[in-house]
């Protein structure tokens, strides 16, 4: 992530005050973790998040579906053994 580290201090050392902050697909998911982490999300502005990749469980059983393979068959083996121990049946992936 050093692009986006240089491009910030850039803009902050150009002037900018705020941030607006796009991302697409898996780019959303690097906003979302930005945001979550970055000391700097105070001086985010706004976000533009277009179909942000924020569910890699569904995102990869969606796929694996559509390849033809059991959703299941999708999931990591750390997150198909933490199924098996949720009330709800999905797996936290934090």
């Amino acid at each position: 992530m050093a692009r986006p580290r240089r491009r910030r201090r850039y803009a902050f050392a150009h002037g900018a005050r705020r941030l607006v902050l796009v991302g697409y697909s898996m780019g959303g998911a690097i906003v979302s973790q930005f945001m979550q982490r970055s000391p700097l999300a105070p001086r985010v502005a706004g976000l533009v998040l277009d179909a942000p990749a924020l569910d890699w469980q569904e995102i990869l059983a969606f796929n694996a579906t559509e390849m033809g393979f059991p959703s299941f068959a999708s999931l990591p083996v750390e997150w198909r053994s933490a199924l098996a121990s949720t009330p709800t049946g999905r797996a936290s992936t934090r």
